[in-house]
């Protein structure tokens, strides 16, 4: 552009144009506004190679790698401190890593500021103007950004239908629930049209029940859009609910990456195995006896069956999730060889299903999670049960780490 003005200052016979030298450096300033913000619907894929991260001698993210779809919601999750919203801020560009490359559709972008990154991000407190409406905070990102006002409106109004705020244009934060609030940061970021969006655990300031809506709320807005979404949460239910797919990170690493059911149905270590979904754990040794395989510890021993022992013969780790157990009072299953006796401990009522935490006879406790029937009384505190597994799939064996 330098030279094209420079040009253009020589020609005309050595003639200076000032208006029309100003009408190239609008052009120029124009075009540099588009570079920083690509406009369009064509979002991107993401790949983080090898990101290290270190505070002092502390290792935040220890050579951390993940390849991320187009369009594909994926969710970051881990107990706090684990390096997820590290993570996302090194996506966004409010992190530099010590080693490693950021990769959008297979751009190093690691070199961009925050702010020439195709990145739009949501915060855990949204960050709302208090003075400022909510049709003015949707506004300020776009006329910090020079839009036209015809095209400023235009964008304001479409991601104010999307978000379903159209009603609330006119109100100012303090005037809004947490949820709408929650709406109205997102449509802010929405309406920079950012190839990639960024979602800081921003569900978290939210109360059980506003936060359960909210999460179809904003899996729909972003679905509408097609974006690649990229969710930080430290909630499993949030992760299991939402994502296509999750990274279950802990102490700077990724620990394991599938698909919600994956993730449930066979978490690869016991730290996944605990972090998602409530479960039991029992270290023990699988040893064959004339009546089959057992799994037998000094607090424990059960029956396991034959097909699943493969590899695990030896020292190893079984799974059982409360809700793949039964329960039943002892003398109802006075014959039940598959079972381990106990006694209840405490009865938690949970709406539609009732846990029951039982102390087994070998010392080991052991949580089972049956539905509730309005025909059967729950079981009584004190009650000696038989606690058995419902078929051979409620068994697991999982890695240590």
């Amino acid at each position: 552009f330098d030279k094209i003005i420079s040009m253009y200052k020589c020609s005309y016979m050595g003639t200076y144009n000032l208006a029309s030298t100003k009408i190239f450096l609008l052009f120029r300033r124009s075009i540099s506004l588009l570079v920083r913000v690509p406009q369009g619907v064509g979002f991107m894929s993401i790949e983080l190679k090898n990101i290290v991260k270190r505070y002092g001698n502390t290792i935040a993210l220890d050579n951390v790698s993940l390849e991320i779809k187009n369009g594909e919601f994926m969710t970051l999750l881990g107990p706090s401190g684990c390096g997820k919203t590290t993570l996302l801020r090194i996506i966004a560009g409010f992190v530099q890593p010590d080693d490693g490359d950021v990769l959008l559709d297979g751009n190093d972008i690691k070199h961009l500021r925050p702010n020439k990154r195709p990145t739009g991000m949501v915060f855990q407190s949204y960050a709302l103007f208090p003075h400022m409406n909510v049709k003015e905070n949707i506004a300020f990102g776009l006329r910090m950004h020079k839009f036209e006002k015809g095209d400023m409106k235009k964008r304001i109004d479409q991601v104010m239908e999307l978000a379903g705020i159209v009603e609330l244009k006119e109100r100012f934060p303090s005037q809004l629930s947490g949820g709408q609030q929650q709406r109205v940061a997102l449509a802010r970021t929405l309406a920079l049209q950012p190839k990639v969006l960024l979602l800081d655990e921003p569900l978290a300031a939210l109360d059980r029940k506003l936060r359960t809506e909210m999460r179809g709320e904003v899996r729909r807005i972003v679905d509408k859009v097609g974006i690649t979404t990229i969710f930080v949460t430290h909630d499993q239910e949030e992760a299991l609910t939402m994502s296509d797919r999750i990274a279950v990170m802990n102490k700077g690493v990724i620990i394991q990456c599938g698909t919600p059911m994956e993730i449930y149905d066979t978490p690869q270590t016991a730290f996944v195995a605990s972090f998602i979904g409530d479960s039991n754990l029992y270290h023990g040794v699988v040893k064959k006896e004339a009546s089959g395989y057992i799994l037998e510890s000094p607090q424990i021993r059960f029956p396991v069956p034959e097909a699943l022992v493969g590899d695990f013969s030896g020292e190893t780790i079984v799974l059982l999730r409360p809700e793949h157990l039964n329960i039943a009072l002892a003398q109802e299953n006075s014959e039940n060889n598959n079972g381990m006796r106990g006694v209840i401990t405490y009865v938690t009522h949970l709406g539609e299903s009732i846990k029951y935490d039982v102390l087994l006879e070998r010392g080991a406790s052991i949580n089972v999670q049956v539905h509730r029937s309005r025909a059967q009384m729950p079981f009584p505190q004190g009650a000696t049960v038989v606690v058995s597994p419902i078929n051979s799939d409620s068994f697991l064996f999982v890695r240590e780490r």
